[in-house]
């Protein structure tokens, strides 16, 4: 007689926005990931598969680990990204190559220049200060010319 395996218990943490800033300051949008076999029979063989929808992170694959290292906001896919998307991440599980646990979880895609607000990570307004940006110093010629006006 063979017992069914159960599906595993997944606490998934993630950042639900991603843009350009936040791949820029490295802000980690895997949070937490812990797996749990309810069941007890032993999995072997434990792969976790991580990927994106469009493809704005790397895809990862690993064995269970202690913690996400090694996936990353792809710099290239952000800095050309000029509208609003939904994506997702899926999650997917494996034991010797059957599948456990496969689930989507929703993240919005932000162009370069949108702010996400303050319900996720309020802190990251101060990376959309652009002082090297090349109308900056056309607004410093305007400001001194004012400036000279009222000074002499």
């Amino acid at each position: 007689m063979t017992e069914l395996i159960s599906s595993p218990k997944v606490e998934f943490i993630y950042t639900p926005v991603a843009n350009y800033a936040i791949q820029q300051n490295r802000i980690p949008i895997i949070r937490k990931l812990v797996i749990e076999n309810p069941s007890d029979i032993d999995l072997l063989n434990i792969t976790i598969k991580i990927k994106s929808e469009p493809d704005f992170i790397n895809s990862w694959e690993h064995r269970i680990e202690t913690e996400v290292q090694g996936l990353k906001l792809l710099a290239n896919f952000f800095s050309e990204l000029t509208e609003k998307l939904s994506g997702d991440i899926i999650l997917s599980i494996y034991s010797n190559d059957n599948i456990l646990f496969v689930k989507n979880y929703n993240v919005d895609i932000l162009a370069y220049d949108q702010w996400n607000g303050i319900g996720t990570l309020p802190e990251m307004i101060a990376a959309f200060v652009t002082p090297n940006h090349p109308e900056i110093s056309k607004v410093i010629q305007v400001a001194s010319k004012i400036l000279e006006s009222w000074t002499g």
